[in-house]
């Protein structure tokens, strides 16, 4: 209702649930994630994947997930007036060049593949069985 009252209808969707978000993405310059204690964020990587930058707030996995990424925008408490920081923050480095966000964000999604997730779990599990042990 809000969002109406401001004259935002046609500019903004919230979407609560979804099943395929993808055509959501497809549309979208960027997604906002409000999700408290995300443990991955499948969303965040399907909408770097598409090219699109990605607000969020930094806990779980979205904070990794957007670590050192120029296409990602991290508020640490994720309340309203911060999370409207991020998004004039994203405005101003899309304006800047906002091709570089899309670059930016496809190449973050593509180091999260199946490949290298189990590389690297495949790696944690050899350091733990090789190390000494602790007492």
């Amino acid at each position: 209702r809000q969002a109406a009252d401001l004259g935002l209808s046609k500019a903004v969707d919230f979407v609560t649930d979804c099943d395929d978000v993808s055509n959501y993405l497809r549309k979208s310059s960027v997604l906002v994630s409000t999700a408290e204690g995300e443990p991955f964020g499948r969303t965040i990587l399907e909408a770097l994947r598409q090219g699109k930058p990605v607000i969020a707030i930094a806990n779980g996995g979205p904070a990794e997930i957007l670590a050192g990424c120029q296409a990602g925008f991290l508020a640490t408490h994720g309340n309203p007036e911060e999370l409207a920081a991020m998004w004039f923050e994203y405005k101003k480095r899309a304006s800047e060049n906002g091709a570089a966000l899309g670059t930016a964000a496809i190449h973050r999604a593509n180091g999260f593949t199946i490949d290298r997730t189990a590389q690297a779990m495949l790696t944690l599990y050899q350091n733990l069985v090789e190390a000494p042990p602790r007492i």
